[in-house]
């Protein structure tokens, strides 16, 4: 009897108040594999997006939201696509077209303020839709303008643009010139682009002062003068590093190819320094998939603001001579080693004897 009396069964209302803690659970359960799902979903679109071939993002993009079936994957993606470029790990840029114009999407003009990119070239600022390519919201009013003598060096990077890149691809062809903060994240994303040698030369590099600006700021306090010159954002008077863009793609799907150039430079004034980038990829899918990715530095001391183009054209022209060179040297060497020398039957074909086509051609010579 004390047997039964430990064991006794659950009332009802005890078996109701389980049954709802088993719900609970379950639901809490799918609750968490539902999240888990939603960010391995991202991390994956995200690491396929970067990786996509140049040209190709809008394959991937319709590729992913063939296969997953949730009305919020156009987001999500274009969330992706956005990682991509404002990533802190790498440097990427897209080009956008708008009014006859090629702009450049970058993480060194985008404002994070508003959540929008701006271009001074056309002197805008503007949304976009990453998925369908398609500029939206254009603010006329840009907050900020390009300084006076990157105004020059623009005229100077667009005269060696016209001049170097051939007038074909134009339409695939944009550069820009964008000023940079002393930011810290930017020194440690330029230390890995240049292992480790960018904040040897540029970290604590002074920001210029304009006199006129700082006395109206500070009121002859030194100290706070400092601190203002150094938060000051992309102010026409306040800057010391710029950074120079050019991207150029040429895509030719039709016969299975695309393929991308992009270089950057990063120059300081006070110091006088270069540092620079260029990158290849170019991407080749007939009967397979071959794919070619290389890149090569610049970090060039004493390089006066007047010479930073012909710096660049210096290196650029021999990089192009150095790439002209290796594939010269694979056709003839890696890729004739790769050709097979005789036919399956290791012998020698015969052309005048035995093979109708081949006795004409010897008559005919």
């Amino acid at each position: 009897m004390r047997l039964i009396a430990a064991v006794a069964f659950p009332s009802q209302k005890q078996r109701q108040q389980k049954q709802q803690k088993q719900q609970r659970k379950r639901s809490n359960n799918s609750n968490r594999s539902t999240i888990t799902m939603a960010d391995d979903f991202q991390i994956i679109s995200d690491d396929f997006i970067n990786d996509a071939p140049p040209g190709e993002t809008a394959n991937v993009v319709n590729d992913l939201a063939a296969i997953v079936d949730n009305k919020d994957i156009t987001s999500q993606l274009h969330q992706s696509i956005l990682a991509s470029i404002l990533s802190s790990s790498s440097i990427n840029f897209k080009i956008i077209f708008y009014s006859g114009s090629n702009l450049i999407l970058s993480k060194f003009n985008y404002d994070e303020t508003t959540n929008q990119f701006f271009d001074y070239n056309i002197n805008k600022s503007f949304d976009v839709n990453l998925i369908s390519n398609r500029i939206l919201n254009v603010d006329n009013n840009l907050s900020s303008t390009l300084p006076y003598d990157l105004k020059n060096l623009n005229k100077s990077l667009a005269s060696y643009i016209n001049q170097h890149y051939p007038s074909v691809v134009k339409k695939n062809m944009a550069y820009a010139i964008f000023p940079i903060d002393n930011d810290h994240s930017y020194t440690q994303l330029f230390d890995k682009e240049f292992n480790n040698q960018f904040s040897k030369e540029f970290e604590n590099t002074p920001v210029p002062r304009n006199n006129t600006i700082t006395d109206d700021l500070t009121d002859g306090n030194d100290d706070e003068s400092n601190e203002n010159d150094l938060n000051i954002h992309q102010d026409a008077d306040h800057y010391d590093k710029f950074i120079i863009i050019i991207l150029n793609n040429k895509f030719n799907p039709s016969n299975f190819w695309n393929g991308s150039w992009s270089s950057y430079y990063v120059y300081s004034n006070s110091m006088q320094k270069l540092f620079g980038k260029i990158s290849i990829d170019i991407h080749y899918y007939e009967d397979g998939n071959v794919r070619l990715k290389t890149f090569k530095t610049l970090n060039q001391s004493n390089v006066s603001k007047i010479n930073i183009i012909n710096s660049i054209n210096a290196f650029e022209n021999n990089f192009q001579n150095f790439l002209s060179l290796k594939f010269l040297k694979l056709n003839q060497n890696g890729f004739k080693s790769l050709r097979r020398q005789l036919p399956v039957t290791r012998s020698k074909i015969q052309w005048g004897k035995g093979y109708a086509l081949g006795k004409s051609v010897v008559i005919n010579d």
